[in-house]
């Protein structure tokens, strides 16, 4: 579940309206707490309450003073053009590193009709189609200016209605037609893998050899898939995040497995646990390359949940730096075909 609040900026004639203490106290305050967006209004049609503060200037100034929490503003339709309004949002998600967003604004506001001249208004024809100048690419699907890409969603109000456009079962997908494209069997085992990080890892990598061993669910070279997001029972000081954890958890029943085999897991923002990096990687020769580096074995990092500490010496730790974007976890087991000789363990 995500929680998102509404902050009215407005005020009425006569009365004092928040200043940018205030508005950036309460959005600071909403982030500690665990909220994970908040969407500025700065007018409300029909109504002569009003704000001091433009609402995508507004979040230009928050973005620098928060880190997390997503940041959402009303644009009207009818106040902006379609070119500006899309260069503005462009530069608002880069200073805010992703956590921008539109709500489109498209109730008609009396007011907005005389920047055009037109003092009765747009027909509804007019106005729908204006509308869509915004959020339609000369195609029949909707695309959107900028991206609120905080927290598992990325939505946009458009006519009323919220619509998904981004969350852990499109970026499963994605891998999905990518594994795909590069002449993998492709299978999506889940898009809400839950439970400790160690014990995922194990039912993960057996599924993986079934398919190496029986053909089901999808023969070699198969490429399965798994979202959602794990946890880890801190058991010791070390470093490392529930990621990590899935690599090093598999890298022993991998150095029994009967092929060429590959796991990799990751968060989606970059940042796995109390580490820099986003995740980790492993085969089925780790536990050998790391017994040659003099390293404990893999069951030791997890006794202490230092994941870190085991995959960085190997290179297996994937470091992307923060993408400004989180649909949660991706977890991807490749395996070939069965090689000749090889021990059944």
């Amino acid at each position: 579940m995500h929680l998102a609040v509404s902050l009215n900026i407005t005020s009425a004639i006569g009365q004092a309206c928040l200043d940018f203490s205030g508005i950036s106290g309460f959005v600071r305050k909403a982030e500690a707490v665990g909220i994970d967006m908040v969407v500025l209004t700065d007018s409300l049609p029909g109504s002569p309450r009003s704000s001091p503060f433009e609402a995508t200037t507004l979040l230009a100034a928050l973005a620098t003073v928060t880190s997390r929490i997503g940041l959402v503003a009303n644009a009207s339709t009818l106040a902006h053009q379609p070119y500006n309004l899309a260069r503005r949002f462009a530069s608002l998600d880069i200073i805010s590193h992703g956590r921008i967003g539109w709500n489109a604004t498209i109730a008609q506001d009396q007011r907005q009709p005389a920047n055009f001249s037109r003092p009765d208004g747009f027909s509804e024809e007019d106005f729908r189609r204006r509308a869509e100048e915004f959020i339609r690419d000369g195609g029949e699907k909707p695309f959107l200016v900028a991206l609120c890409t905080h927290q598992q969603f990325s939505w946009l109000t458009f006519w009323g209605i919220g619509s998904v456009i981004g969350n852990n079962a499109i970026a499963v997908a994605a891998a999905e037609r990518e594994a795909r494209r590069q002449g993998l069997r492709a299978r999506v085992l889940t898009t809400r893998l839950e439970g400790e990080a160690r014990e995922a890892a194990r039912v993960l990598v057996a599924v993986l050899r079934e398919c190496v061993e029986t053909g089901r669910p999808a023969a070699t070279p198969v490429c399965l898939l798994a979202g959602g997001e794990t946890t880890v029972t801190v058991r010791g000081p070390g470093r490392g995040g529930r990621n990590q954890e899935i690599a090093v958890a598999a890298v022993d029943p991998l150095s029994r497995f009967p092929a060429h085999a590959v796991v990799a897991s990751l968060a989606t923002d970059g940042v796995d646990g109390a580490s820099d990096a986003a995740g980790g990687v492993v085969d089925q020769e780790t536990a050998r390359e790391a017994a040659a580096l003099g390293l404990a074995p893999a069951a030791a990092f997890l006794a202490a949940s230092d994941s870190t500490s085991f995959l960085g010496p190997l290179g297996g730790l994937i470091v992307t730096g923060p993408t400004g974007t989180n649909v949660v976890d991706l977890t991807v087991l490749l395996a070939g075909d069965a090689r000749p000789g090889r021990a059944r363990g």
